[in-house]
């Protein structure tokens, strides 16, 4: 009588192995920092190896895990900012920043902050005498005690900041790349429109600085003909000021 043992079924592991491997390619240039062209021409030579070792259970098994890892780590490499010359977080440490962008949600308060999460779209380093595409999100702390404010940057609307751009604050969430603290802020026509507007009579020509309860707060411009709302926030250092 003959006894059969049953042979355990691998596809299961391997999966499991393969998914291990992309996930220690991820690890891997996270630590490393590798470039993403070089790790996609490896990647490229790896799968030549799983066609040469096709014949060869182990051989190509050990090419197609290195595969997975190198095609992780250059998934990683080609969506991380830290490789990215456009990406906000690539400015940060400039001494005078000025970044274009959109209010991206509803505004947070933390105290008497209110925390704007902003979608970054240009920046400018020479007083925006010219400017750059740039992305990412960054977190912009703003003196306030309400989610609308009427003399503040409200979800939906376009600002301009400026001031000095910093690491993102300690566990801000994971898609903020960027933060500025109390920046000069300048939220609602684009500069083009503000000439527009101030080359017609009878419209608004100036932008209105306006002290409120011994504070520094946004100010819209409005006139008696129904100027547009937009505002230059010159926000102080210190929201108990």
């Amino acid at each position: 009588m003959q006894r059969t043992m049953a042979t355990p079924d691998l596809r299961g592991l391997l999966l499991v192995a393969l998914v291990s491997a992309w996930l220690a390619g991820i690890l891997l240039d996270q630590v490393l920092l590798l470039p993403s062209f070089g790790l996609l021409a490896s990647a490229g030579v790896a799968l030549v190896l799983v066609v040469v070792f096709w014949h060869h259970t182990q051989g190509r098994l050990i090419a197609f895990a290195l595969f997975c890892l190198l095609l992780g780590a250059w998934r990683y490499a080609s969506v991380s900012p830290v490789n990215d010359p456009q990406a906000i977080s690539a400015f940060i440490g400039t001494n005078k920043l000025e970044v274009r962008g959109m209010v991206a949600d509803e505004p947070k308060l933390k105290g008497r902050l209110r925390l704007l999460l902003v979608d970054v779209s240009a920046v400018s380093k020479n007083a925006g005498n010219s400017w750059q595409d740039a992305h990412g999100q960054m977190e912009v702390q703003t003196p306030g005690t309400l989610i609308e404010d009427p003399y503040g940057a409200n979800y939906g609307d376009s600002v301009e900041l400026q001031g000095k751009l910093q690491p993102p604050p300690p566990h801000s969430a994971p898609g903020i790349f960027a933060s500025m603290a109390f920046p000069f802020c300048q939220h609602g026509l684009s500069t083009h429109q503000r000439a527009e507007w101030g080359r017609q009579p009878g419209h608004c020509s100036a932008v209105f600085l306006t002290g409120i309860a011994g504070r520094n707060h946004c100010a819209g411009a409005a006139t008696a003909r129904g100027c547009p709302a937009y505002s230059y926030c010159a926000w102080p250092a210190d929201p108990s000021a």
